[in-house]
């Protein structure tokens, strides 16, 4: 498929994707987005908590819903060795001009976010080699830097943070 020029996505264009967890607590949110089976996609978060996610921005999307520093890994499509990235002190950190693909999923698509995104939400160490896999990659995508996908994934946060049910900590139900 041909590389697609289009407006950068919003926290709107990803609440829609992620509807399936509209006015779910972060926490919920976070559950849906581990993988229980191994995948290219991993973070280790400052508490220590290993996991695996469906796609680069759930590696994204996670320590910023949980507001935890992490240690994130994604592999690009066919490569042997991840790219290492992190969230640290409330900042991404990445060591170059990494760029992640971004699948423009059709309004009836969103319900399906792990199986209609998120095989084609990678990241990749150039646009090069985006462009590359984009090629065949058979999906309608665009490109982002790895850090709009971060802004992304930190404004999406802050809505759901914001809108989540409010949830009593003493115990009592409410």
């Amino acid at each position: 498929m041909a590389l697609s020029k289009t407006i950068p996505p919003t926290a709107a264009d990803l609440q829609r994707l992620l509807s399936e967890f509209a006015g779910h607590t972060p926490e919920d949110v976070v559950r849906g987005l581990i993988s229980l089976t191994p995948t290219r996609h991993r973070a280790e978060l400052g508490s220590g908590t290993r996991l695996f996610t469906y796609c680069t921005l759930d590696t994204l999307l996670i320590p910023r819903l949980l507001g935890e520093d992490a240690r994130l890994s994604s592999a690009p499509p066919g490569a042997a060795a991840p790219l290492h990235y992190a969230i640290a002190g409330g900042e991404l950190q990445v060591p170059g001009e990494w760029v992640m693909s971004f699948p423009q999923i059709r309004p009836g698509d969103a319900g399906e976010f792990k199986g209609n995104f998120c095989p084609y939400a990678n990241a990749f160490a150039s646009a090069q080699g985006y462009a590359a896999w984009a090629a065949g990659a058979g999906i309608a995508t665009q490109f982002l830097s790895l850090a709009q996908a971060d802004a992304l994934a930190r404004d999406y946060a802050e809505v759901v943070m914001r809108e989540a049910p409010k949830v009593c900590g003493c115990g009592c139900g409410l």
